[in-house]
Protein backbone atom coordinates (compact mmCIF):
# COMPACT_ATOMS: atom_id res chain seq x y z
CA UNK A 1 0.00 0.00 0.00
CA UNK A 2 3.11 2.11 0.97
CA UNK A 3 4.70 1.46 -2.36
CA UNK A 4 1.56 2.02 -4.79
CA UNK A 5 0.91 5.46 -2.84
CA UNK A 6 4.88 6.38 -3.41
CA UNK A 7 4.61 5.29 -7.14
CA UNK A 8 1.48 7.25 -7.74
CA UNK A 9 2.93 10.41 -6.24
CA UNK A 10 6.20 10.39 -8.41
CA UNK A 11 3.95 9.60 -11.71
CA UNK A 12 1.94 13.12 -10.82
CA UNK A 13 5.02 14.88 -10.53
CA UNK A 14 6.20 13.78 -13.82
CA UNK A 15 3.09 14.05 -15.57
CA UNK A 16 3.39 17.94 -14.08
CA UNK A 17 6.50 18.72 -15.46
CA UNK A 18 5.71 17.02 -19.27
CA UNK A 19 3.00 19.51 -19.31
CA UNK A 20 4.82 22.16 -18.02
CA UNK A 21 7.20 21.28 -20.70
CA UNK A 22 4.93 21.37 -23.63
CA UNK A 23 2.72 24.51 -22.71
CA UNK A 24 5.75 26.49 -22.23
CA UNK A 25 7.91 25.94 -25.48
CA UNK A 26 10.69 28.29 -25.77
CA UNK A 27 10.74 29.28 -21.82
CA UNK A 28 11.10 25.63 -20.88
CA UNK A 29 14.83 26.66 -19.69
CA UNK A 30 13.36 29.30 -17.21
CA UNK A 31 10.02 26.73 -15.43
CA UNK A 32 12.39 24.02 -15.02
CA UNK A 33 13.24 25.27 -11.52
CA UNK A 34 9.28 25.79 -10.72
CA UNK A 35 8.69 22.20 -12.17
CA UNK A 36 11.67 20.63 -9.67
CA UNK A 37 10.28 22.39 -7.03
CA UNK A 38 6.48 21.60 -7.20
CA UNK A 39 7.78 17.59 -8.31
CA UNK A 40 9.96 17.78 -5.30
CA UNK A 41 7.20 19.53 -2.92
CA UNK A 42 5.03 16.39 -3.73
CA UNK A 43 7.11 13.71 -3.02
CA UNK A 44 8.00 15.58 0.61
CA UNK A 45 4.36 15.08 1.10
CA UNK A 46 4.46 11.52 -0.04
CA UNK A 47 7.55 10.87 2.95
CA UNK A 48 5.25 12.72 5.30
CA UNK A 49 2.51 10.90 5.19
CA UNK A 50 4.33 7.57 4.59
CA UNK A 51 6.55 8.77 7.76
CA UNK A 52 2.50 9.22 9.72
CA UNK A 53 1.34 6.24 8.45
CA UNK A 54 4.88 4.22 9.71
CA UNK A 55 4.32 5.78 12.85
CA UNK A 56 0.70 5.25 13.24
CA UNK A 57 1.26 1.13 12.36
CA UNK A 58 4.60 0.78 14.60
CA UNK A 59 2.28 2.55 17.09
CA UNK A 60 -0.93 0.44 17.32
CA UNK A 61 1.63 -2.82 16.84
CA UNK A 62 3.54 -1.81 19.78
CA UNK A 63 0.32 -1.26 21.85
CA UNK A 64 -0.96 -4.15 20.56
CA UNK A 65 1.63 -6.36 21.43
CA UNK A 66 1.55 -4.67 24.81
CA UNK A 67 -2.06 -5.82 25.51
CA UNK A 68 -0.94 -9.25 24.84
CA UNK A 69 1.78 -9.05 27.01
CA UNK A 70 -0.46 -7.91 29.86
CA UNK A 71 -3.01 -10.39 29.20
CA UNK A 72 -0.28 -13.07 29.13
CA UNK A 73 1.29 -12.22 31.79
CA UNK A 74 -1.95 -11.76 34.00
CA UNK A 75 -3.00 -15.33 32.07
CA UNK A 76 0.22 -16.43 34.18
CA UNK A 77 -0.69 -15.46 37.33
CA UNK A 78 -3.88 -17.26 37.31
CA UNK A 79 -3.34 -21.40 38.45
CA UNK A 80 -5.12 -23.46 36.42
CA UNK A 81 -7.77 -25.49 38.51
CA UNK A 82 -8.06 -29.22 37.44
CA UNK A 83 -10.55 -31.64 39.02
CA UNK A 84 -9.56 -34.77 40.11
CA UNK A 85 -9.85 -37.49 38.35
CA UNK A 86 -11.46 -40.72 39.28
CA UNK A 87 -8.67 -43.51 39.19
CA UNK A 88 -11.65 -46.46 40.23
CA UNK A 89 -14.77 -47.17 41.62
CA UNK A 90 -17.41 -50.02 42.63
CA UNK A 91 -19.24 -51.68 44.81
CA UNK A 92 -18.77 -54.15 47.96
CA UNK A 93 -22.49 -55.03 48.94
CA UNK A 94 -24.55 -52.05 49.31
CA UNK A 95 -21.29 -49.88 50.05
CA UNK A 96 -19.73 -48.07 47.15
CA UNK A 97 -16.36 -46.70 46.72
CA UNK A 98 -14.58 -44.08 44.51
CA UNK A 99 -10.94 -43.31 44.44
CA UNK A 100 -9.74 -40.08 42.84
CA UNK A 101 -6.29 -39.20 41.56
CA UNK A 102 -5.37 -36.55 44.29
CA UNK A 103 -5.64 -39.57 46.80
CA UNK A 104 -9.03 -39.03 48.06
CA UNK A 105 -11.44 -42.04 48.87
CA UNK A 106 -15.13 -41.69 49.20
CA UNK A 107 -17.48 -44.33 50.46
CA UNK A 108 -21.00 -44.31 50.21
CA UNK A 109 -24.09 -46.52 50.07
CA UNK A 110 -25.85 -48.32 53.57
CA UNK A 111 -24.32 -50.12 56.06
CA UNK A 112 -21.79 -51.06 57.78
CA UNK A 113 -17.77 -50.69 55.80
CA UNK A 114 -16.04 -53.90 56.38
CA UNK A 115 -12.04 -54.30 55.96
CA UNK A 116 -13.03 -56.74 52.31
CA UNK A 117 -13.63 -53.24 50.69
CA UNK A 118 -9.95 -52.81 50.96
CA UNK A 119 -9.08 -55.57 48.76
CA UNK A 120 -10.87 -53.33 45.83
CA UNK A 121 -7.68 -51.06 45.63
CA UNK A 122 -5.05 -53.33 47.87
CA UNK A 123 -2.41 -51.56 45.12
CA UNK A 124 -3.44 -48.19 46.32
CA UNK A 125 -3.34 -48.07 50.27
CA UNK A 126 0.08 -46.60 50.97
CA UNK A 127 -1.11 -43.34 48.60
CA UNK A 128 -4.92 -42.64 49.78
CA UNK A 129 -4.73 -39.34 51.55
CA UNK A 130 -8.31 -38.27 52.35
CA UNK A 131 -10.83 -40.76 53.66
CA UNK A 132 -14.79 -39.42 53.39
CA UNK A 133 -17.50 -41.36 54.87
CA UNK A 134 -20.87 -40.46 53.61
CA UNK A 135 -24.41 -40.32 54.83
CA UNK A 136 -25.65 -43.58 54.83
CA UNK A 137 -22.53 -45.53 56.49
CA UNK A 138 -23.97 -46.83 59.93
CA UNK A 139 -20.61 -48.51 61.33
CA UNK A 140 -16.87 -48.50 60.41
CA UNK A 141 -15.65 -52.01 61.09
CA UNK A 142 -12.52 -53.44 62.43
CA UNK A 143 -9.31 -52.88 60.61
CA UNK A 144 -11.37 -51.26 57.48
CA UNK A 145 -8.59 -48.08 57.33
CA UNK A 146 -5.47 -50.16 59.30
CA UNK A 147 -2.12 -49.17 58.06
CA UNK A 148 -2.91 -46.54 55.36
CA UNK A 149 0.46 -44.84 56.12
CA UNK A 150 -0.72 -41.77 53.99
CA UNK A 151 -4.51 -41.04 55.46
CA UNK A 152 -3.94 -37.76 56.96
CA UNK A 153 -7.51 -36.29 57.37
CA UNK A 154 -10.90 -38.51 57.74
CA UNK A 155 -14.47 -36.86 57.42
CA UNK A 156 -17.13 -39.44 59.57
CA UNK A 157 -20.82 -38.47 58.23
CA UNK A 158 -23.63 -37.97 61.01
CA UNK A 159 -25.13 -41.38 59.98
CA UNK A 160 -22.41 -43.61 61.48
CA UNK A 161 -22.90 -44.90 65.05
CA UNK A 162 -19.88 -46.95 65.40
CA UNK A 163 -16.16 -46.99 64.76
CA UNK A 164 -14.38 -50.66 65.55
CA UNK A 165 -10.38 -50.90 65.11
CA UNK A 166 -10.48 -49.17 62.46
CA UNK A 167 -7.72 -46.21 61.67
CA UNK A 168 -5.20 -47.99 63.80
CA UNK A 169 -1.72 -47.95 62.31
CA UNK A 170 -2.00 -44.78 60.60
CA UNK A 171 0.39 -42.52 61.79
CA UNK A 172 0.40 -39.83 59.32
CA UNK A 173 -3.64 -38.95 60.54
CA UNK A 174 -3.72 -35.01 62.08
CA UNK A 175 -7.37 -34.63 61.87
CA UNK A 176 -10.59 -36.55 61.89
CA UNK A 177 -13.56 -34.78 61.72
CA UNK A 178 -16.31 -37.30 63.88
CA UNK A 179 -19.75 -37.98 63.68
CA UNK A 180 -22.06 -35.86 65.64
CA UNK A 181 -23.93 -39.55 65.97
CA UNK A 182 -21.37 -41.46 67.35
CA UNK A 183 -22.30 -43.68 70.27
CA UNK A 184 -19.61 -46.13 70.04
CA UNK A 185 -15.57 -45.85 70.23
CA UNK A 186 -14.28 -49.42 70.09
CA UNK A 187 -10.79 -51.62 71.35
CA UNK A 188 -7.68 -50.13 69.78
CA UNK A 189 -9.60 -47.29 67.25
CA UNK A 190 -6.69 -45.34 66.66
CA UNK A 191 -4.05 -46.94 68.67
CA UNK A 192 -0.51 -45.74 66.75
CA UNK A 193 -1.95 -42.87 65.12
CA UNK A 194 1.38 -41.16 66.04
CA UNK A 195 0.80 -37.49 64.24
CA UNK A 196 -3.12 -37.14 65.72
CA UNK A 197 -3.24 -34.16 67.80
CA UNK A 198 -6.48 -33.45 68.90
CA UNK A 199 -9.86 -35.63 69.60
CA UNK A 200 -12.99 -34.54 70.75
CA UNK A 201 -15.41 -37.68 71.68
CA UNK A 202 -18.57 -37.17 70.74
CA UNK A 203 -21.89 -36.34 73.25
CA UNK A 204 -23.05 -39.72 72.48
CA UNK A 205 -20.83 -41.76 73.13
CA UNK A 206 -20.57 -43.25 77.23
CA UNK A 207 -17.43 -45.34 77.21
CA UNK A 208 -13.57 -45.37 76.14
CA UNK A 209 -12.50 -48.78 75.25
CA UNK A 210 -8.69 -49.86 75.95
CA UNK A 211 -6.25 -48.78 74.46
CA UNK A 212 -8.41 -46.62 72.02
CA UNK A 213 -5.68 -43.69 72.17
CA UNK A 214 -2.91 -45.80 72.59
CA UNK A 215 0.92 -44.00 71.52
CA UNK A 216 -1.26 -40.95 70.43
CA UNK A 217 2.36 -39.74 70.57
CA UNK A 218 1.29 -35.80 69.08
CA UNK A 219 -2.19 -35.60 70.99
CA UNK A 220 -2.14 -32.65 72.98
CA UNK A 221 -6.04 -32.09 73.13
CA UNK A 222 -9.19 -34.48 74.40
CA UNK A 223 -12.43 -33.04 74.76
CA UNK A 224 -14.82 -35.48 76.93
CA UNK A 225 -18.24 -35.12 77.38
CA UNK A 226 -20.16 -35.45 80.60
CA UNK A 227 -21.97 -38.86 79.94
CA UNK A 228 -18.71 -40.70 79.88
CA UNK A 229 -18.91 -43.45 82.39
CA UNK A 230 -15.53 -45.05 81.87
CA UNK A 231 -11.98 -44.97 80.44
CA UNK A 232 -10.36 -48.31 79.93
CA UNK A 233 -7.34 -49.91 80.16
CA UNK A 234 -4.25 -48.32 78.44
CA UNK A 235 -6.66 -45.76 76.45
CA UNK A 236 -4.04 -42.76 76.48
CA UNK A 237 -1.41 -44.92 77.34
CA UNK A 238 1.98 -43.18 76.33
CA UNK A 239 0.20 -39.96 74.79
CA UNK A 240 3.62 -38.22 75.46
CA UNK A 241 2.53 -34.72 74.43
CA UNK A 242 -0.99 -34.83 76.80
CA UNK A 243 -0.17 -31.67 79.40
CA UNK A 244 -3.61 -31.20 80.44
CA UNK A 245 -7.39 -33.34 80.20
CA UNK A 246 -10.40 -32.28 82.13
CA UNK A 247 -12.32 -35.31 83.11
CA UNK A 248 -15.76 -35.23 83.55
CA UNK A 249 -18.33 -36.18 87.18
CA UNK A 250 -19.62 -38.84 85.38
CA UNK A 251 -16.57 -40.99 84.91
CA UNK A 252 -16.80 -43.97 87.59
CA UNK A 253 -14.02 -45.91 86.51
CA UNK A 254 -10.62 -45.43 85.23
CA UNK A 255 -8.96 -49.00 84.22
CA UNK A 256 -5.17 -49.74 84.77
CA UNK A 257 -3.13 -47.94 82.32
CA UNK A 258 -5.41 -45.66 81.07
CA UNK A 259 -2.84 -42.86 81.38
CA UNK A 260 0.41 -44.54 82.08
CA UNK A 261 3.43 -42.76 80.29
CA UNK A 262 1.77 -39.68 79.34
CA UNK A 263 4.85 -37.34 80.62
CA UNK A 264 3.75 -33.93 79.98
CA UNK A 265 0.63 -34.08 82.05
CA UNK A 266 1.31 -32.32 85.27
CA UNK A 267 -2.27 -32.30 86.72
CA UNK A 268 -5.87 -33.60 86.95
CA UNK A 269 -8.80 -33.75 88.95
CA UNK A 270 -10.16 -37.64 89.67
CA UNK A 271 -13.70 -37.06 88.47
CA UNK A 272 -15.79 -37.75 92.19
CA UNK A 273 -17.64 -40.67 91.11
CA UNK A 274 -14.72 -42.87 90.80
CA UNK A 275 -14.16 -45.21 93.52
CA UNK A 276 -10.82 -47.09 92.87
CA UNK A 277 -7.70 -45.69 91.45
CA UNK A 278 -6.46 -49.02 89.25
CA UNK A 279 -3.12 -50.22 88.84
CA UNK A 280 -0.50 -48.23 86.89
CA UNK A 281 -3.48 -45.81 85.70
CA UNK A 282 -0.84 -42.21 86.24
CA UNK A 283 2.36 -44.28 86.13
CA UNK A 284 5.45 -42.06 84.83
CA UNK A 285 3.26 -38.99 84.57
CA UNK A 286 4.17 -35.52 85.80
CA UNK A 287 1.40 -35.30 88.02
CA UNK A 288 3.05 -33.11 90.91
CA UNK A 289 -0.25 -32.73 93.23
CA UNK A 290 -3.29 -34.89 93.74
CA UNK A 291 -6.52 -34.90 95.31
CA UNK A 292 -8.08 -37.71 95.85
CA UNK A 293 -11.92 -38.10 95.87
CA UNK A 294 -13.53 -39.00 99.34
CA UNK A 295 -15.15 -41.80 97.43
CA UNK A 296 -12.20 -43.71 96.91
CA UNK A 297 -11.48 -46.67 98.48
CA UNK A 298 -9.07 -48.37 97.39
CA UNK A 299 -5.27 -47.50 95.65
CA UNK A 300 -3.70 -49.93 93.44
CA UNK A 301 -0.55 -51.46 92.88
CA UNK A 302 1.71 -48.29 91.32
CA UNK A 303 -1.24 -45.77 90.53
CA UNK A 304 1.14 -42.97 91.16
CA UNK A 305 4.75 -44.94 90.29
CA UNK A 306 7.16 -42.42 88.99
CA UNK A 307 5.16 -39.05 89.19
CA UNK A 308 5.96 -35.81 90.95
CA UNK A 309 4.20 -35.88 93.71
CA UNK A 310 5.38 -33.71 96.85
CA UNK A 311 2.79 -34.73 99.51
CA UNK A 312 -0.22 -37.06 99.82
CA UNK A 313 -2.93 -37.12 102.08
CA UNK A 314 -5.32 -40.39 101.63
CA UNK A 315 -9.15 -40.00 103.21
CA UNK A 316 -10.39 -41.73 105.31
CA UNK A 317 -12.42 -43.57 103.22
CA UNK A 318 -9.44 -45.78 101.62
CA UNK A 319 -9.65 -48.93 102.83
CA UNK A 320 -6.58 -50.56 101.06
CA UNK A 321 -3.50 -48.87 99.97
CA UNK A 322 -1.17 -51.72 98.20
CA UNK A 323 2.31 -51.83 97.39
CA UNK A 324 4.86 -49.69 94.81
CA UNK A 325 1.56 -47.42 94.62
CA UNK A 326 3.82 -44.78 95.42
CA UNK A 327 7.17 -46.32 94.06
CA UNK A 328 10.08 -44.22 92.67
CA UNK A 329 8.63 -40.72 93.27
CA UNK A 330 11.23 -38.84 93.71
CA UNK A 331 9.97 -35.38 94.92
CA UNK A 332 7.31 -37.27 97.07
CA UNK A 333 8.33 -35.88 100.70
CA UNK A 334 5.18 -37.27 102.88
CA UNK A 335 2.34 -39.16 102.79
CA UNK A 336 0.17 -39.00 105.53
CA UNK A 337 -2.01 -42.51 105.86
CA UNK A 338 -5.63 -42.77 107.88
CA UNK A 339 -5.27 -44.85 111.23
CA UNK A 340 -8.15 -47.43 110.27
CA UNK A 341 -6.23 -47.62 106.47
CA UNK A 342 -4.84 -50.94 105.60
CA UNK A 343 -1.17 -50.50 103.85
CA UNK A 344 -0.33 -53.82 102.08
CA UNK A 345 3.44 -53.97 101.21
CA UNK A 346 5.91 -51.33 100.69
CA UNK A 347 3.98 -48.77 99.29
CA UNK A 348 6.77 -46.07 98.66
CA UNK A 349 9.98 -48.01 97.52
CA UNK A 350 12.66 -46.21 96.22
CA UNK A 351 10.78 -42.76 96.77
CA UNK A 352 14.12 -41.46 98.62
CA UNK A 353 12.96 -38.73 100.75
CA UNK A 354 9.69 -39.59 102.20
CA UNK A 355 8.25 -39.97 105.37
CA UNK A 356 4.78 -41.39 106.24
CA UNK A 357 2.80 -39.85 108.34
CA UNK A 358 0.89 -42.09 110.63
CA UNK A 359 -0.93 -43.38 113.41
CA UNK A 360 0.56 -45.42 116.43
CA UNK A 361 -0.03 -49.28 116.09
CA UNK A 362 -1.94 -48.62 112.48
CA UNK A 363 -0.73 -50.83 109.22
CA UNK A 364 0.58 -48.14 107.71
CA UNK A 365 3.86 -47.98 110.94
CA UNK A 366 3.78 -51.59 110.63
CA UNK A 367 4.65 -51.83 107.45
CA UNK A 368 7.05 -48.85 107.58
CA UNK A 369 9.11 -50.48 110.46
CA UNK A 370 9.05 -53.52 108.30
CA UNK A 371 10.38 -52.09 105.13
CA UNK A 372 12.72 -49.24 107.20
CA UNK A 373 11.14 -46.22 105.43
CA UNK A 374 11.17 -43.39 107.91
CA UNK A 375 7.85 -42.46 109.74
CA UNK A 376 6.52 -39.76 112.20
CA UNK A 377 3.49 -40.49 114.33
CA UNK A 378 0.80 -38.25 114.32
CA UNK A 379 -1.74 -39.70 116.60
Amino acid sequence: MKMKRMLAAVCAAVMICGMTACGSGGESGAAAPETTTAAAATTAAAETTTTAEDTAATTEAETTTTAEEATTEETAQVPEVTEAEVVGSGNDGDITWTYYSDGTLRIGGTGRVENSLSKAFKQELKNIKKVIIEDGITDIGSSCFRDYTALTEVEIADSVKSIYKSFKDCKSLTSVKKSAGLTFIDIEAFYNCEALTSIVIPDGVTEIKENAFKNCKALTNVIIPDGITSIGHAAFFGCISLADIKLPDSITEMSNSAFYGCSSLTKIIIPKGVTKIDAFVFKNTSIAEIEIPENVNYISQGAFEGTNLVTVDIPATVKTVVYESFENCKSLVSITIPKDTKVEGNIAEGSENVTIKCYAGSSAEEQAKIFSTPYELIG
